[in-house]
C-alpha cells in the first residue's frame, strides 16, 4: 500500500509540473498553430484534476465554423480522455453529465466536421464506465442506438457510434439492442437500412466487446458463413470471439475455443485465420487470469498454437509466435508456471528457435524477436543483442530485436549499450525509431561509462532528429520513461517559439503522456483489438494520436 501511495504522490508531482505549461499555451492571446492547440486539449484532458480544466476543454468546441478542424478534433476527443480508472480520481456525475450532453450535441450538429463528430462518439464511449446521475448508463446506451438508426449513412460517425456502444457497461445493453448488432453483422441491415461491410465489421466487433455467452452463436455464424459474407466482417467476428472470452463463463470459453479450432483449417482468408489464432491466445490468457486451466485441459488450443508457431506457413507463424508471447507473459505475471510447465517448455523452445532461424524471412523472425520480449525470456537476450549489433541484417529485423530487449525490461549495461549504439547509427531512421522505443521501455538507466541517463541521451537525439516521424518516436520514448526528468525538456521545446510548430505539438503531446493519470492510455483502450484491416479515416486518425 505504501508503494502505491508513493507512486501516486510522484504522479501528482509530475502532473503539477505538467499542467501549468499546458494552461499557459491555451491561454495565450495570439493564435496557436492548430496542431499545438489540439495537442494541448488532449494533453490537458489526460492530467485534468478540476472542473475548471474540463471547462477549458469544452470551450474548445465553441464556434465550430471559426475553428480549425484539428482543434475541434482535439477538444472532442479530449473530453473522452477525462476517463479515470481509479474511483478516487473520477470527476463527478454532474460534470460528466455536462460533458456527455455537449458531446451528443456536437455529434448531432452537422456544422461540425465529420471527423469531429466521430471523435465525439468515441469520447462518449470512453466515458462509458464513468459516474452518472442515474440509470447505470442505460440512457446513454439508448441514445447511441437511437443515433445508429438515423446516422448509418455516414461511415465515420456510424463507426464512432459502434465503437461507443462497444465501450458501454454490459448491464446497460439490452438483449434487443444486441439483436440490432446481430442483424447488422449477419444480414447487413442496421434497423431498416442496408449497410456496407465496414459498418457490419464494427457491429461484429461491438458485439464481441459487450456480448454475452448468448452471442457466441452469432459470431460463430458470421465466421462460418460460406458465401456472401464480406472478409472484414469475418475478421471482426474472429476478433470478437476472443473479446467475448473476457466476460463469459469458463464453459463458454471452451465453446469459443471449439468454434475457432474447428473452423481454423476451413478458413481461407489469411487475416481471419491470424485473428482467430490471437483469439485462441486470449482464451488461454483469460483462463490464467481467472485462475483456471479449463481451456488448457479441455481443448487443444495450446497445442494448435504451438503447432502453427513451429511449423505453420510463413503467413501464420508470426501470429503463432505473438500468441505464444501473449500467453507466456500472462503465465509469468500470474505465477501459473506449474500448471503450464509443459506448455512453457515447448513454447520457449519454439520461440528461441524462431529467433535464430536464418531460413525464415525477416518479418517472421521479427515477430519471434518481439514474442521472446513479450515472454520476458532473458535466455534470448544474447541472441537479440547479436542481431542488433550485426549490420549485415536488415534494419527491420534489428529494430524488432531491439524492441524485444526493451520489452524484457531488464536494463543491464550490455542491453542499454546495444540499444544506444543501434540508435546512434545514422544509416536507418527505421532502426533509430525502434531503438528509441526500446530505450523508453527500459526506464531511465545510466549509460555505461558516462554520467548521462537515457533521458539525457534521448533529449540529445531529439535535438538532432531531422524528421517528424523520428521526433515522434523519441517523444514517445521520453514519455514512456516519464518522471520529472522527462518533463523539463518537453516544456522547453513547447515554449520555444523558434522550434517547428509540429515539433512543439509533439512535445505538448509528450507532456500529456508523461502526466497521464491512466495506467493504460485511453486512446490505446479505444483502438485496442480493432480489426486493422477495416480501417477508416476516423480509425487512422485515432491511431495517430499520442
Amino acid at each position: 500500500m505504501r508503494a502505491s501511495k508513493a507512486a501516486r504522490a510522484r504522479q501528482r508531482r509530475i502532473q503539477a509540473a505538467v499542467i501549468p505549461p499546458l494552461l499557459e499555451v491555451l491561454e495565450l492571446e495570439k493564435p496557436l498553430h492548430p496542431e499545438i492547440e489540439s495537442a494541448a486539449y488532449i494533453a490537458l484532458a489526460k492530467v485534468a484534476r478540476s472542473s475548471a480544466h474540463v471547462e477549458i476543454i469544452m470551450r474548445g468546441l465553441n464556434d465550430a465554423s471559426a475553428r480549425d478542424p484539428a482543434v475541434l478534433d482535439g477538444a472532442a476527443l479530449g473530453l473522452g480522455l477525462l476517463r479515470r480508472t481509479n474511483p478516487a480520481d473520477r470527476f463527478s456525475a454532474a460534470v460528466l453529465g455536462s460533458v456527455r450532453a455537449l458531446l451528443f450535441r456536437v455529434f448531432e450538429d452537422g456544422a461540425y466536421p465529420v471527423q469531429t463528430r466521430g471523435f465525439a462518439a468515441v469520447a462518449i464511449g470512453l466515458l462509458g464506465d464513468q459516474p452518472r446521475s442515474s440509470g447505470g448508463g442505460r440512457s446513454t446506451t439508448r441514445h447511441l442506438f437511437e443515433l445508429l438508426a438515423t446516422h448509418h449513412g455516414e461511415l465515420d460517425p456510424c463507426v464512432g457510434l459502434l465503437m461507443a456502444v462497444g465501450m458501454q457497461p454490459h448491464l446497460s445493453v439490452t438483449k434487443e439492442q444486441r439483436g440490432v448488432l446481430t442483424v447488422a453483422a449477419l444480414e447487413g441491415r442496421l434497423y431498416e437500412a442496408s449497410v456496407n461491410g465496414l459498418i457490419r465489421a464494427y457491429a461484429a466487433h461491438a458485439l464481441g466487446r459487450i456480448g454475452t455467452g448468448e452471442d457466441i452463436d452469432t459470431l460463430a455464424a458470421v465466421l462460418t458463413a460460406r458465401r456472401g459474407m464480406p472478409k472484414n466482417v469475418k475478421r471482426s467476428a474472429a476478433i470478437g470471439l476472443g473479446l467475448l472470452s473476457r466476460h463469459v463463463e469458463r464453459s463458454d470459453r471452451e465453446r469459443i475455443a471449439a468454434v475457432l479450432l474447428t473452423q481454423y483449417d476451413r478458413l481461407k482468408d489469411t487475416s481471419t485465420k491470424n485473428f482467430a489464432l490471437i483469439s485462441l491466445a486470449y482464451l488461454l490468457v483469460d483462463d490464467v487470469r481467472s485462475g483456471s486451466t479449463h481451456v488448457l485441459v479441455h481443448t487443444q488450443a495450446d497445442e494448435r498454437i504451438l503447432e502453427i508457431a513451429e511449423g505453420g506457413s510463413y503467413r501464420h507463424r508470426p501470429f503463432g509466435a505473438m500468441a505464444l508471447g501473449l500467453i507466456l507473459r500472462e503465465v509469468g505475471n500470474a505465477n501459473a508456471g506449474g500448471r503450464y510447465l509443459g506448455f512453457r517448455e515447448s513454447a520457449f523452445r519454439i520461440l528461441r528457435g524462431g529467433v535464430t532461424d536464418i531460413r525464415q524471412g525477416k518479418k517472421c523472425r521479427a515477430a519471434f524477436c518481439t514474442a521472446v520480449g513479450m515472454a520476458r525470456d532473458e535466455d534470448s537476450m544474447l541472441a537479440l543483442r547479436a542481431i542488433v549489433a550485426d549490420r549485415n541484417y536488415d534494419a527491420t529485423l534489428r529494430g524488432y530485436a531491439g524492441l524485444g530487449l526493451g520489452l524484457m525490461g531488464n536494463a543491464t549495461p550490455e542491453v542499454v549499450t546495444s540499444i544506444t549504439e543501434g540508435m546512434c547509427e545514422r544509416s536507418s531512421e527505421k532502426l533509430r525509431r525502434q531503438m528509441a522505443l526500446a530505450l523508453g521501455l527500459l526506464g531511465n538507466p545510466v549509460l555505461e561509462g558516462t554520467d548521462k541517463t537515457a533521458v539525457d541521451f534521448l533529449v540529445d537525439e531529439l535535438e538532432q532528429a531531422k524528421t517528424q516521424s523520428l521526433k515522434r518516436q523519441v517523444v514517445l520514448a521520453l514519455a514512456s520513461i516519464g518522471g520529472h526528468r522527462a518533463v523539463a525538456p518537453l516544456v522547453e521545446i513547447l515554449q520555444n517559439e523558434d522550434e517547428q510548430d509540429l515539433t512543439r505539438a509533439l512535445a505538448c503531446a509528450g507532456l500529456g503522456m508523461v502526466g497521464d493519470i491512466e495506467p493504460v492510455p485511453s486512446v490505446e483502450r479505444a483502438v485496442q483489438d480493432l480489426n486493422y484491416r477495416a480501417s477508416t479515416d476516423l480509425i487512422n486518425a485515432l491511431r495517430s494520436i499520442l
